[in-house]
């Protein structure tokens, strides 16, 4: 356990639970889409997603090397 919140770093979004509920795997599916969007340059569209999750109380964190980490607050 990694402390406050589920940490799971997405290298291509994995979790480290065996089991992902759907609100994970849907979770997962925005972040690969805004990491997509990075990738093209469109970081407005980017920003949408990432306050879309935050407002779902989903933090985005980027790390070096094009990784994500996200947890619940």
């Amino acid at each position: 356990s990694l402390g406050l919140g589920e940490k799971v770093e997405l290298s291509d979004v994995t979790s480290t639970q065996a089991q992902v509920s759907l609100n994970d795997q849907a979770i997962a599916q925005e972040i690969r889409r805004r990491i997509e969007l990075r990738k093209e340059k469109k970081f407005k569209e980017a920003d949408v997603i990432r306050e879309a999750l935050l407002s779902q109380g989903i933090v985005l964190e980027d790390q070096p090397g094009g990784k994500t980490i996200w947890y619940r607050k």
